[in-house]
């Protein structure tokens, strides 16, 4: 009779990895999201010291392509980026930017009844992208004066946002915040496993018995010969 340790899997441990199961799902559901969000956490202490900026929730104004206003009101003077999450018209969207074409988005000053200079965004989504837009950018423009704005784009089964474009022309700069940031995290967490390691090979060879002289005296003469035998060669 042969004997086994296998035991079935109780219902703790069933639920528990269904659990583990589904987050794994979701997490690769939504990796953009997942993405960005940790993007903006690991952005959070350069800009409370000022060194980047971050378009804050309130600051988003998302719109339903079917039922949007014709009109958007931009608070202040500044860079600004579209978003969207929406795949087809981000598929069309970089058709338009590779060919040059006009965009789709027109804004114009009701004021002097000019229209904006809305340009193209050739990239695909990065970490320091805003977590509270869907996608990532794929217009920007630049207002001058605040006040209302009229708009014009096609009516379609989508949504796009508008923001602050608080990263273009900082990317060097968050990407350098990053780099810090991450060989911080690295040396806090791998710091301790080196310790450990380094406790436990001490561990190990102080219950191994000493090696005798001799043993070393052999391996010093075979590092020798066999540093002759290739010079040799």
């Amino acid at each position: 009779m042969t004997r086994t340790d296998y035991r079935s899997p109780n219902i703790r441990s069933i639920i528990i990895g269904i659990v583990l199961f589904a987050v794994f799902l979701v997490a690769v559901c939504s990796l953009p999201q997942v993405v960005k969000t940790i993007g903006a956490g690991l952005l959070y202490l350069p800009s409370r010291l000022g060194l980047v900026e971050i378009a804050r929730r309130d600051q988003v104004q998302a719109f339903d392509m079917r039922t949007a206003p014709p009109q958007v009101e931009i608070p202040q003077a500044g860079r600004y980026a579209v978003y969207t999450g929406d795949y087809d018209l981000l598929v069309l969207t970089d058709e338009i930017n590779r060919e040059g074409a006009d965009p789709w988005l027109v804004l114009t000053d009701p004021g002097t009844n000019a229209n904006l200079r809305v340009a193209g965004v050739e990239r695909g989504l990065m970490p320091y992208d805003s977590p509270y837009a869907a996608g990532r950018p794929i217009f920007t423009f630049v207002i001058t004066e605040p006040g209302l704005y009229a708009m014009v784009f096609p009516r379609r089964e989508a949504s796009f946002s508008i923001l602050p474009d608080t990263t273009t022309g900082k990317e060097r700069t968050i990407l350098l915040a990053y780099a810090v940031e991450l060989a911080i995290l690295g040396l806090a967490l791998g710091l301790p496993y080196w310790r450990a390691l380094k406790a436990r090979r001490a561990r190990i060879a102080s219950m191994l018995p000493p090696r005798p002289p001799e043993a070393d005296a052999f391996w010093r003469a075979e590092s020798r010969r066999h540093r002759q035998a290739q010079r040799r060669k």
